[in-house]
């Protein structure tokens, strides 16, 4: 099986009766593919938080089975705009399974782990700096890839990356002979962007008072309570 599947989905939760606005709705179609479907946060917020996580669950092959936790919506809510990205790929170069065996893992604290290292002996994108190491592992058709750097200190090198820092690391790959140990592993996060996009010039749109998204409804005055 050597398919790529990359899947991006767009989609609107409405107040059911909510007037919305043509051509917002035209536009939404238009850019993002993204249909309407109807809630009624005001007589069952918890089907309809059910209902946002289930279609979640569903472009995402059950990888995100709960987008919203209790209380992420309330019978307040009259809008939420969903977007899901799922990506199933085989590497270019797959670690032989017999190849895994337990090794030992540094953690952030600096106090080490017994846990199941793959290996892979391969010619891949590699580099190495001040303070960090890092290669890349393509997918099959060589188009996507993951970057994975390692600190030597996670903390001072968190403190200073950023864009220059990204750009020196993959402008200096280069294509050596790897032997390459990494931990099989999941990744999960949850962020409140809130606070950052009202920090970066948008506190208006999180404002009651002052939020203005009269091109989406005139029935009620919305503002963003959440991202």
């Amino acid at each position: 099986e050597h398919d790529v599947t990359l899947r991006i989905a767009n989609a609107l939760f409405a107040q059911r009766n909510l007037e919305l606005q043509t051509a917002y709705l035209d536009a939404m179609a238009r850019r993002f593919g993204a249909g309407v479907r109807l809630v009624d946060y005001v007589a069952n917020v918890e089907a309809a938080r059910g209902a946002i996580n289930d279609w979640v669950a569903e472009q995402t092959e059950d990888r995100i089975p709960e987008i919203l936790k209790p209380g992420d919506v309330s019978e307040m809510t009259r809008l939420a705009l969903a977007n899901a990205i799922y990506l199933k790929a085989p590497w270019l170069y797959p670690f032989p399974e017999d190849n895994t065996a337990p090794g030992t893992f540094r953690l952030a604290d600096g106090s080490s782990i017994q846990v199941p290292m793959m290996q892979l002996s391969e010619s891949l994108p590699y580099a190495d700096g001040d303070g960090w190491a890092a290669v890349e592992l393509p997918y099959v058709g060589a188009e996507l890839a993951m970057l994975v750097v390692v600190p030597d200190e996670l903390s001072a090198f968190e403190a200073g990356f950023g864009p220059a820092v990204l750009a020196k690391i993959v402008g200096s790959l280069d294509t050596p002979q790897v032997d390459l140990w990494m931990p099989s592993f999941d990744i999960e996060s949850r962020a409140d962007l809130g606070e950052l996009l009202a920090a970066l010039g948008m506190p208006a749109a999180f404002d009651p008072s002052w939020a203005d998204f009269g091109g989406i409804t005139t029935q009620e005055q919305l503002f963003i309570s959440a991202v």
